[in-house]
């Protein structure tokens, strides 16, 4: 026979597997979870604060339940049983199957939907006058079911529930366990490191002190040399003066032996001063020196520790969409175990990346590339995670603390190939949008060839101004700016022109050049202070000096395409975009190289190879030392079917990466590209002469 004492029972069954508290009738009334498993109302009502939406995880099984539609966790049904065994057991009852009120029989019967219990006679009175009878009426559709299987069953979860207890505090035991153990073994790594640093100090401490030691004894040993030679010439002068004493006796030499002795004194005289003196003195550092080199060391090193509970902290998605190839950033909030936000940082994190996806759908960059991660620390008790996924698919983001997995760890991240703007305006009163600036007050220009104006906008997309162009005729093609100054340039193909004027529309210096047959694209080349001049119709690039002085120009062979751009690359390198391949030259003009801007496309058009890959705009970006083009890729067998997509690539020559555009915004016929500036930094600022609008893609 099995006995259990009122304590034990309640220990076991009726405490909250939350906060390992008894459930009672009065504050911690136990609520019934649709998984059927049980929390007492203050750790609900916790759950809740913390919760960003409706929706809760149970603490025993992890599974997602809704709270009542306009309720909260006081609306969720009580757990009758539960709360009816706290009722006996603060009773000191029984736990038996209690007589009818009404009638002499036990309570035999028992409904699960209401929870109630009653006996044969209950079940089978008719009887609309009696309170209990009519609240049998509403079990008539409900489960009854004997009070002994209630009881069976209620026991059946109550064990399940202890065994969950159980696994729960052997999994916190273990993981206690090992806490202790990373603990011992982070103390011991953390004391060989501080004996290592001052192990430094106390070989440099004692560098110094043998440093003036050996100072004092060598000032010693010169000293002593001088002493001990002055000390020989005495003894050598004694001998002298003895000998000259003994030989007195012979009269005939006393005056001779005078003389010499009288010259001799004066030398006698000279060794009675030491050439050398005794004094050695150590000048100690002083008492602020001293203070100050105690104040330094009592800044070496730094004992950290942290108040970070990672059950308490979360991972948040910092945009609404997750791309490939650009930095997405990720916030973790850290915080500690009574649920403060965290002020400081500080904490070792740890993230892993893991792959769900079963294909690579990115065909324009295939391949398992690893992503990349960095994390920064804010100080605010907030870290930064910004990862560069390079394959679309579903991910899971593990992120932990102390190598323990914060609260919301793994994510699910679904990552997208297909990028969409950032931004983007439609321009309706705009005819023919054909190029784009953006200058450092993040002030947007938009060159407008039908309307012969300059369109200015702010970063909202708002427009400011207009600036009417100075060269009339609706011809004007090209457009460039001098970052950092008020000049501006435009390119008229109908006049064979270049113009230079002000941001505000004054006229400053125009230059018509008779080598010019068709010019489309002007470029500032900053760097080595000239303007490049596309000619599409002569197939040249022309060179000039900032004063429209012609310098040199270069030809483009028809085997290299038809001319569409030109760009001034870093290190003085021009770029030239064509209707088969970006081409790269040096700054003398002289061919360098093709720039790959396919990963699977070779630029050589043949029966093998019907794509045709042309660049309509290129910008470089000195910052990231990346080049940006657009490209159109040609399918000839499909009609001349084609696609556009941005290329990004490193300026030394690799393709980095290709940005896919498609539904429901596609590129169209871009023709005009620019480096963002401000809040567009590390984005692309693109016109689209066809669709007619303005839009930011971010590439870095």
């Amino acid at each position: 026979m099995i006995s259990i004492t009122v304590d034990s029972f309640k220990d076991n069954f009726l405490t909250c597997a939350t906060c390992f508290c008894h459930f009672n009738q009065d504050v911690r009334k136990a609520k019934l979870l649709p998984c059927s498993h049980t929390v007492c109302l203050p750790c609900l009502r916790r759950m809740e604060e913390h919760s960003g939406d409706k929706s809760l995880n149970c603490p025993s099984c992890r599974q997602t339940f809704n709270l009542p539609q306009d309720g909260s966790v006081d609306d969720l049904p009580p757990a009758f049983l539960i709360n009816n065994l706290c009722e006996l057991v603060e009773k000191g009852t029984k736990v038996a199957a209690p007589f009818c009120s009404e009638h002499t029989d036990s309570r035999t019967l028992y409904c699960e939907t209401c929870d109630e219990a009653f006996c044969e006679s209950c079940n089978s009175t008719q009887s609309p006058a009696d309170t209990s009878v009519l609240q049998l009426s509403r079990c008539r559709e409900h489960a009854v079911v004997p009070v002994n299987a209630a009881m069976s069953k209620l026991h059946r979860s109550v064990l399940d529930q202890v065994q969950q207890c159980q696994t729960a505090l052997a999994m916190a035991k273990k993981s206690i366990e090992q806490v202790r153990r990373d603990l011992s073994a982070s103390s011991e790594r953390v004391v060989a490191d501080i004996n290592k640093e001052f192990d430094v100090l106390r070989k440099h401490l004692e560098n110094r002190r043998l440093n003036l030691i050996g100072q004092v004894e060598a000032v010693k040993s010169a000293k002593e040399r001088k002493l001990v030679n002055q000390l020989n010439t005495i003894e050598s002068e004694r001998s002298l003066v003895t000998d000259v004493a003994e030989d007195l006796a012979k009269l005939q030499r006393m005056s001779s032996t005078m003389k010499s002795l009288t010259e001799r004194y004066n030398d006698v005289l000279r060794l009675c001063e030491p050439e050398e003196n005794s004094y050695i003195h150590y000048t100690r550092t002083g008492t602020q020196t001293t203070r100050d080199i105690v104040n330094k060391l009592s800044r070496v090193g730094n004992i950290s520790v942290s108040t970070t509970f990672p059950g308490n902290s979360l991972i948040k998605q910092q945009t609404h969409r997750v791309l490939t190839h650009i930095e997405n950033e990720f916030l973790i909030e850290t915080f500690e175990i009574d649920d403060r936000r965290r002020t400081t940082g500080g904490d070792p994190i740890s993230v892993v990346w893991t792959d769900l996806s079963q294909e690579n759908i990115d065909k324009l960059n295939p391949g398992p590339d690893p992503v990349e991660s960095s994390i920064k620390d804010c100080l605010n008790g907030t870290y930064l995670l910004k990862s560069r996924i390079k394959k679309s698919g579903t991910y899971l983001l593990d992120v932990s603390i102390f190598g323990r997995p914060i609260k919301n760890s793994p994510l699910t991240v679904r990552v997208e190939s297909n990028h969409l703007p950032q931004w983007k305006i439609s321009l309706p009163d705009v005819g023919n949008p054909l190029k784009v600036f953006q200058d450092q007050n993040e002030e947007i220009y938009v060159l407008d060839e039908a309307k012969e104006l300059i369109h200015v906008y702010n970063c909202d997309g708002t427009i400011l101004k207009n600036i009417t162009l100075p060269i009339r005729g609706g011809a004007t093609v090209g457009m460039a700016m001098v970052p950092g100054k008020e000049e501006m340039f435009c390119l008229n193909w109908r006049q064979n022109a270049v113009c230079k004027f002000l941001k505000n529309g004054t006229f400053l210096q125009s230059m018509a050049f008779t080598d010019l047959e068709c010019p489309t694209d002007i470029v500032i080349d900053d760097a080595l202070g000239r303007l490049l001049v596309a000619d599409p119709q002569s197939s040249k690039i022309f060179v000039f000096n900032s004063d429209f002085t012609p310098q040199f120009n270069f030809r483009i062979g028809p085997e290299r395409g038809v001319v569409m751009c030109v760009q001034a690359g870093l290190d003085g390198e021009i770029l030239v975009g064509t209707s088969l391949a970006l081409l790269c030259y040096n700054s003398n003009g002289v061919y360098q190289r093709n720039v790959t801007l396919s990963p699977t496309v070779n630029a050589v058009v043949s029966a093998s190879n019907p794509v045709r890959l042309s660049v309509p705009c290129c910008v470089v970006c000195p910052t990231t030392r990346s080049i940006v083009a657009v490209v159109t890729e040609t399918l000839q067998k499909e009609k001349n079917k084609t696609r556009s997509y941005i290329a990004v690539l490193d300026c030394a020559g690799p393709l980095r990466f290709c940005i896919a555009t498609g539904r429901p915004v596609s590129l169209v016929r871009p023709n005009g590209l620019c480096i963002g500036q401000g809040r567009y930094a590390g984005h692309v600022l693109l016109v689209d002469i066809h669709t007619k609008s303005l839009s930011a893609y971010k590439f870095h």
